[in-house]
């Protein structure tokens, strides 16, 4: 790959060929200086996305490809919204009743729905203690977005206006004048005339709801149709304040006045929508990997689409299993999941396990499913570098510690899935690319990755500031400086 100043040396040699253009570079014009490197940078860059379009068959290295790889895959881009427990208590002497969809505000701003009604009763007069109940809200508020149909045709499409607001879409409902239509992934299992929907994404993270054409599957969208769009936003990861005051967006009677609202826990904690780092190692998988039964009940991908908040997620079948620790006829139509929990959830293991077999029911539901406790393991790295005397040992060893613990330490993308070995050849083209002092040519490392013996599915492999272990010396070479 050519960079600016292979350019720049170019521009300038046949500037150069030029008496009156040669004249005005030996004299530092800015005129001639600005207009060649603004010439070079912009080759440079040409030449930098070049190099990337050839890799990009092998590996997808643009965020754009990724995008695009994931809409044909079906993966979308939405959110699950926060569900929070709330405490009332009732300062008034009567019974004060909270009815379902009632809409909250909390100390962040953020509008709350309440999910289920309750009844607070009255506190008694004379009495020092309050009375109180509790419900549950969740994060959400809803838009409605209609548009008239002037042109029909089959399968036709139509773009989700996305939230101008930062939220997230958590739940779309649509209705063709007037009438219901359900939800069906990808059409599967519809005759024609049903009236279903399908959602699709674009390489832009855009949804688009498709609809189906009457001679074929599903119902056609003719011309004169109003179709409405009910989009269900939330914020996705929120975790108000134990404690922090809630309030109604607006009071209905007044005695609503003498509720004290507060936010008591944290019932089911909000996702937001997969990552870039997430869709390019689930676009790896091959198509067929989606939420229907697969072969070999191969469901990690469908999971992990649901489930990829978690900083350690291994699902593995009965193969997998035996491979590991023998035959056993309880592992027939087994599913094995391990996980671990984001250090501030809220959630529980329980809850999460539970979340991950209702996913794989969904899909197939001939299965038992077993969880398995999660073995942390650190990896033991052993680096041995030698560097110029220009640079500080201390620092380039700080720096090599940050580099690896930011790739491969607890929380990384990288070390996600079970049976993670790193591999010498990327941590040394990493520590190569990723540290200046060991690009110098007189410059020379090694590294050993100590072997782990067997490796097992739930193992949760991470490299941590305490495994790594660097030893740095000053090379005997001088940089081209003169004298001894």
């Amino acid at each position: 790959m050519y960079t600016a100043d292979d350019f720049q040396k170019k521009i300038r040699d046949a500037s150069l060929a030029n008496e009156t253009v040669a004249a005005l570079y030996h004299a530092g014009d800015p005129r001639i200086y600005r207009f060649e490197r603004s010439v070079a940078q912009m080759f440079g860059m040409l030449s930098q996305q070049i190099e990337v379009a050839a890799m990009e068959v092998f590996e997808k290295s643009r965020d754009t490809t990724v995008l695009a790889d994931a809409a044909l895959k079906g993966l979308l881009f939405t959110a699950e919204p926060a569900i929070i427990r709330i405490k009332a208590d009732n300062l008034a002497h009567e019974d004060i009743t909270i009815g379902t969809g009632r809409q909250l505000i909390d100390a962040n701003g953020m509008v709350w729905s309440v999910l289920n009604p309750v009844t607070v009763p009255a506190t008694a007069q004379g009495d020092g203690n309050l009375s109180s109940a509790t419900f549950t809200a969740i994060q959400s508020t809803t838009e409605t977005q209609t548009f008239n149909v002037t042109v029909g045709e089959p399968f036709f499409e139509l773009k989700v206006i996305p939230p101008e607001n930062d939220a997230y879409i958590s739940e779309l409902r649509v209705t063709v004048n007037g009438a219901a239509y359900a939800s069906s992934y990808r059409f599967n299992g519809v005759q024609p005339e049903d009236k279903v929907f399908h959602v699709i994404s674009n390489e832009y993270g855009d949804l688009l709801i498709k609809f189906g054409d009457s001679s074929v599957i599903g119902t056609s969208i003719e011309a004169g149709d109003q179709i409405q769009i009910l989009k269900t936003l939330c914020f996705g990861d929120v975790r108000p304040e134990l404690g922090s005051p809630v309030s109604f967006d607006y009071i209905q009677s007044p005695n609503e006045s003498a509720l004290n609202l507060t936010v008591a826990a944290i019932e089911s904690q909000g996702v937001n929508p997969v990552d870039i780092a997430t869709l390019r190692e689930l676009c790896k998988y091959p198509s067929i990997y989606d939420e229907n039964a697969v072969f070999m009940g191969e469901f990690d991908v469908a999971v992990r689409k649901r489930l990829h908040h978690l900083p350690f997620l291994s699902v593995w079948n009965e193969q997998r299993e035996e491979l590991a620790r023998g035959p056993n006829q309880d592992n027939v139509n087994g599913m094995f999941i391990s996980l671990v929990l984001p250090d501030d959830s809220t959630q529980t293991v329980a809850d999460a396990f539970n979340q991950a077999c209702t996913i794989i029911d969904n899909a197939d539901a001939s299965y038992h499913y077993t969880y398995v406790e999660p073995l942390e393991s650190e990896i033991n790295v052993h680096i041995d570098i030698a560097i110029s005397r220009v640079h500080n040992t201390d620092v380039v060893i700080d720096q090599i510690k940050t580099l690896l613990l930011k790739a491969y330490g607890r929380g990384a993308f990288a070390v996600k899935r079970g049976m993670f070995i790193p591999k010498n050849k990327d941590v040394h083209d990493m520590l190569k690319k990723g540290i200046p002092a060991l690009q110098d040519d007189g410059a020379d490392f090694s590294l050993t990755i100590e072997a782990q013996g067997a490796v097992l599915p739930e193992m949760y492999r991470y490299m941590s500031k305490d495994s790594v272990t660097v030893n740095a010396s000053h090379a005997n070479y001088n940089d081209g400086a003169w004298g001894h």
